[in-house]
């Protein structure tokens, strides 16, 4: 198998993974104006972020992804992410005109969203495991504000 193959691969078993992680968290779906409000919202921030160097997204998508997590509970904060993240990945060859191949167009947005979700769910979980089910809301901020990125990062 070649490298584009594995990549592939890879891409799509750790994004399903991340997916997988997301629904077993159980998000609840009867909120969905709330959803669908911080997704557009996603969306919007990071379709005016920018690139320095070219392949390098800066935006500050983190920002209302975290305040997701922490106003919507942290498997709704993961839907939020995986779906915006998907959404974002889909459309980034198009409006960048990178190749349009299966994994610019599939493989990255399920990888991107299914880290954005683990990333998020694995945050949550470790300020539970620092700071126990009682933890203050700026306890889970900080630790969302840190643990977030850091996982986010890990995956490049």
């Amino acid at each position: 198998m070649n490298r584009g193959r594995w990549l592939l691969l890879y891409a799509l078993l750790v994004g399903a993974i991340g997916w997988g992680a997301m629904f077993a968290s159980g998000p609840d779906l009867s909120r969905w104006p709330e959803l669908l409000l911080f997704i557009v919202l996603a969306l919007l921030i990071e379709g005016v972020g920018f690139r320095v160097p070219p392949a390098d997204p800066q935006s500050l998508v983190g920002v209302v992804l975290i305040t997701a997590a922490l106003a919507l509970g942290p498997a709704n904060g993961a839907l939020v992410a995986a779906v915006s993240g998907v959404i974002f990945g889909m459309l980034l060859p198009l409006i960048y005109g990178r190749p349009r191949t299966l994994y610019s167009l599939v493989g990255r947005p399920v990888l991107r969203g299914g880290v954005r979700a683990l990333a998020m769910l694995a945050g949550a979980w470790l300020d539970w495991l620092a700071a126990g089910p009682e933890a203050s809301d700026a306890v889970r901020a900080c630790g969302l504000i840190i643990r977030y990125p850091l996982l986010i990062q890990n995956n490049r």
